[in-house]
């Protein structure tokens, strides 16, 4: 037992050393992946993965930014395979770390892009999969930015007999609001909504609250996006 007590502080030490470089390429990596250097970012991922081939943290990693080079693709068969790649990332960091909210979300995006890129039919046939997926990412972090809005999302776009409710998707865009009220794309996407019902002076609102953002968080989605469909659907409702 003596000796058992004496090896602890340098098996500890030894934990540690391995833990912490670890670490730091992962922060390395998401500095290139902010800078958008994609192939360093891989590069560097890899080379995580290369110590350890279950790390949960580098897969779901792996699974961002494959998802991110597929929607760079022209060829369906492309972007197809660079997404089933991301999403075979996502699930082995969500079966490695079942508690990682970045796992399941990122694998209910992978999911959701093979889908749409097979076509309808299997977009729908998956629909429930990666809504359950939101969920969990939901469920593990109730602040999951990216996981409220693509439960908004789904429940705007899904139709009612396959479990669409705009209610609910109302919901989470508000809840998205509460957490980050300058994110412009939902006042948009609640404009819709309310269009789409026929509450005219609470689109309005809604798309002027868009408007009236001065330093939104996605700068240039506001600019290229964002802006000009408020505004778009502002003059369709003109005098409504």
């Amino acid at each position: 037992m003596k000796t058992l007590s004496r090896m602890i502080p340098a098996l500890l030490f030894v934990l540690v050393s391995f833990v912490y470089p670890l670490d730091d390429r992962l922060k390395k990596a998401d500095q290139f992946y902010k800078s958008g250097q994609s192939s360093e970012t891989i590069a560097l991922l890899k080379e995580v993965l290369a110590d350890n081939p279950s790390d949960a943290e580098a897969c779901w990693r792996m699974a961002r930014v494959y998802c991110d080079a597929g929607d760079r693709k022209t060829e369906k068969a492309d972007k197809l395979a660079t997404y089933q790649t991301a999403m075979g990332y996502a699930e082995k960091a969500k079966t490695s770390s079942p508690t990682l909210a970045e796992a399941w979300y990122w694998y209910a995006v992978s999911m959701g892009r093979v889908g749409q890129t097979k076509g309808m039919l299997n977009a729908m046939s998956l629909a429930v999969p990666v809504r359950d997926a939101f969920l969990k990412t939901v469920e593990l972090n109730p602040r999951h930015i990216g996981a409220l809005f693509g439960l908004g999302m789904w429940y705007k776009e899904v139709p009612g007999v396959a479990g669409g409710d705009m209610e609910k998707s109302i919901s989470y865009f508000n809840k998205i609001l509460a957490v980050d009220p300058i994110y412009t794309e939902v006042y948009v996407r609640l404009g819709e909504i309310y269009i789409k019902r026929g509450e005219y002076a609470t689109a309005r609102t809604c798309l002027e609250k868009c408007l009236a953002v001065t330093v939104p968080t996605y700068p240039a989605a506001f600019a290229s996006n964002d802006k000009p469909r408020a505004q778009k659907l502002l003059a369709q409702i003109e005098g409504k």
